[in-house]
C-alpha cells in the first residue's frame, strides 16, 4: 500500500473521551488510492480541523500507543 488517499468525508468532534484528549480534533474517512470504495476511518493529524476539506490529498502517519501502531493521516505537501 501507497499510504496515499483523499478524504471522502469528515466530522470535527468537540467531545473529550478522556482526560488527555485534545479538542477539537478531525475524524475523517479517508479512501485509499490503490482501489475506490477502500477506506479507512481514521484521525487527521498535523492540520488545523478547520483547514480539512472533502478531497484533500493525505498520506499516512503511524502513532505507537503502547505496542500497537495507530494508522493515521496528515495532509500530502507533495500532492496539495
Amino acid at each position: 500500500m501507497s499510504g496515499r488517499g483523499v478524504v471522502s468525508t469528515y466530522t470535527i468532534n468537540h467531545q473529550k473521551w478522556e482526560p488527555d484528549l485534545e479538542t477539537p480534533y478531525t475524524i475523517a474517512i479517508v479512501t485509499l488510492e490503490e482501489q475506490a470504495g477502500l477506506n479507512l476511518t481514521t484521525n487527521i493529524v498535523n492540520c488545523a480541523p478547520e483547514n480539512v476539506w472533502i478531497g484533500m490529498p493525505v498520506s499516512v502517519v503511524f502513532e505507537q500507543v503502547e505496542d500497537v501502531w495507530l494508522p493515521l493521516f496528515a495532509p500530502s505537501p507533495a500532492r496539495g
